[in-house]
């Protein structure tokens, strides 16, 4: 879909939550020599439950985004679909954030890629690998490895919120991708434990 299709724009981000397990949280690192990166799988986002934000989203929904968006397609074959450490905001007070910045990660400050997304029960899981190549992605790997921290991801979409059986319900337009956050709004959306 095209986004100047929409009738009405909304920008949404939901973060998505702490465990005290951190030794049950489970990643490979790979030692470059200069560099170092990690692997792990995390639960993107869940499903069929209110989240922290007091709204739903539809499996099937975000399901359809991921497996028909051209862009994303493109970018898991490519293996380039990429995640930001945080969600986009305006830097200056005052300063407006556009849509092209939110639709489309600032290759400087990726943290992360995401890799093989998959549907397990009511979640979407995926393979996470850090960015080696900035220092967001570098700061993701230390916050793991050194900070002890399992790591919360949280979506980046455009859609409509929508009353649906008086529980209100996102309907997602287009997903860009899952941010690197501190606070998910779906408390599930983490670093998987083992």
């Amino acid at each position: 879909m095209n986004i100047s299709e929409l009738e009405t724009l909304c920008y949404i981000h939901e973060q998505t939550s702490y465990v005290e397990d951190y030794k049950n949280f489970g990643y490979e690192v790979f030692d470059k020599g200069n560099r170092f990166y990690l692997i792990f799988d995390a639960v993107m986002q869940s499903f069929g439950i209110q989240n922290r934000n007091h709204r739903e989203y539809v499996m099937e929904n975000v399901w359809n985004c991921i497996q028909s968006d051209d862009y994303i397609q493109s970018m898991l074959r490519q293996n380039s679909w990429m995640g930001e450490m945080d969600h986009p905001a305006p830097d200056k007070m005052g300063e407006k954030l556009t849509v092209n910045r939110i639709a489309n990660p600032n290759m400087g400050k990726t943290s992360h890629y995401i890799r093989k997304p998959r549907q397990n029960g009511n979640l979407i899981e995926a393979t996470i690998q850090t960015d080696s190549g900035t220092d967001a992605g570098m700061n993701m790997a230390i916050k793991i490895v050194d900070g002890k921290i399992i790591p919360c991801f949280s979506a980046r979409l455009f859609g409509a919120l929508k009353k649906t059986m008086n529980r209100p319900v996102v309907n997602v337009n287009k997903l860009i991708c899952y941010d690197w956050v501190l606070y998910p709004s779906h408390k599930e959306a983490m670093g998987k434990l083992n």
